[in-house]
C-alpha cells in the first residue's frame, strides 16, 4: 500500500507540475504580444535607435519562436524540472535583452522581470522564486550596463545615481514578490495534497463500503425516493435470481413482487416480515425481509 500511495502521489505532483508549465507557458505567450504591442509604440515614437530597434524585434521573434518549440515538445518531455529550469534562464535572458535594447534603467519592459519570479515560485516554490529574482536582479544590472556602454547607439543614458537607484528599487521589488509568490505557492501546493488527499480517503471509505456490502451473507438493496433500485449485492442477485444489471433502475415490485403486501405496512420498517415470493424462474418461496429509511 505504501508502494502505491508514493507512486500516486508522484504521478499527482507530475501532473500539477505540468500543467503549471503550461499555464506559465500560455502566460508567456500572451506577454510577450503584450511586449510587441509596447514596441510598437516605442518604434512609434522614435525614441529608439535603428540598432536598438532591430535588437528588440530580434528578441521578440526568438521569444515567439521559443514559445512555438516549447509548444511543441512539451508532451513529450519526462524530466519536467529540468525543461522548466532551462524555460526560467532563458526568460531571463530574453527580458534582459528587451530591457537592454530599450533603455536600460527607464526600460518600459523591466517589469516583466517580475512574472519570471511569479514562475520560479508556481514550479520551484522558494527557491525557484528567490532565484529567478536574484537572476533578475543581475540580468537588470547588465541591462543596465549594456545601455550605458552604448551611448552611440542613442539609448539615452540616465545618470548613475538615477540607474543605481532604480536597479535598487526593482531588485526590492522582484525580492517582495519572490517572498509573496513563494509563500503563496507553497499554501496552494499544501492545499493541493489536502485536497488529493481528501479524495483519496473518500474514494477508499467508497471502496470500503461497497465491499462491506458485496460481502454480506444477507441480500440487501437500496432504493431512490421513488422506490427505483439503486444498489443490488451479489446475495440479493442470489435469492432473487436476478443479476444486479437487471435490478438496477427498475421499481421495487418489479424486482420483488408481492412485497407490496409488507411494504406498505409502517411496522414492517422496522421489524421482519414474510411474503410469498415468485422467482423468474417461476420458483415459489417466502422471503424474510426487513426495511429501514437511509439517513
Amino acid at each position: 500500500m505504501h508502494v502505491n500511495a508514493t507512486a500516486e502521489t508522484q504521478r499527482s505532483t507530475r501532473r500539477v507540475t505540468r500543467d503549471r508549465v503550461v499555464r506559465v507557458m500560455v502566460a508567456r505567450l500572451l506577454l510577450t504580444v503584450g511586449a510587441l504591442a509596447l514596441a510598437l509604440t516605442l518604434v512609434g515614437a522614435g525614441r529608439l535607435h535603428e540598432q536598438a530597434e532591430a535588437g528588440l524585434y530580434g528578441t521578440l521573434t526568438a521569444a515567439f519562436a521559443v514559445s512555438l518549440v516549447y509548444a511543441a515538445i512539451v508532451p513529450w518531455v519526462r524530466r519536467l524540472g529540468l525543461f522548466a529550469r532551462v524555460q526560467l534562464g532563458a526568460d531571463l535572458l530574453l527580458v534582459t535583452s528587451l530591457v537592454g535594447y530599450s533603455g536600460g534603467a527607464d526600460s518600459i519592459f523591466s517589469f516583466l522581470y517580475l512574472p519570471i519570479v511569479v514562475f520560479g515560485a508556481l514550479v520551484f516554490h522558494k527557491v525557484g522564486a528567490y532565484a529567478a529574482a536574484i537572476g533578475g536582479s543581475l540580468g537588470f544590472a547588465l541591462a543596465i550596463l549594456a545601455a550605458a556602454t552604448a551611448t552611440q547607439a542613442g539609448f539615452g543614458v540616465i545618470p548613475a545615481e538615477l540607474s543605481f537607484a532604480l536597479w535598487g528599487v526593482h531588485t526590492g521589488a522582484m525580492l517582495l514578490v519572490a517572498l509573496f509568490a513563494s509563500g503563496l505557492s507553497l499554501e496552494l501546493q499544501l492545499a493541493g495534497e489536502r485536497l488529493e488527499e481528501s479524495a483519496t480517503d473518500l474514494a477508499e471509505l467508497r471502496t470500503l463500503h461497497v465491499r462491506t456490502v458485496e460481502s454480506l451473507t444477507s441480500g440487501v438493496l437500496t432504493t431512490d425516493d421513488v422506490g427505483l433500485v439503486t444498489s443490488f449485492n451479489p446475495e440479493a442477485a442470489r435469492i432473487t435470481g436476478r443479476s444486479a444489471a437487471d435490478a438496477m433502475g427498475k421499481r421495487l415490485s418489479e424486482v420483488l413482487p408481492g412485497i407490496e403486501s409488507v411494504a406498505v405496512d409502517e411496522t414492517t420498517r422496522r421489524s421482519r416480515a414474510r411474503f410469498r415470493f415468485v422467482d423468474p424462474r417461476g420458483t415459489e418461496r417466502f422471503l424474510g425481509v426487513s426495511m429501514s429509511e437511509l439517513h
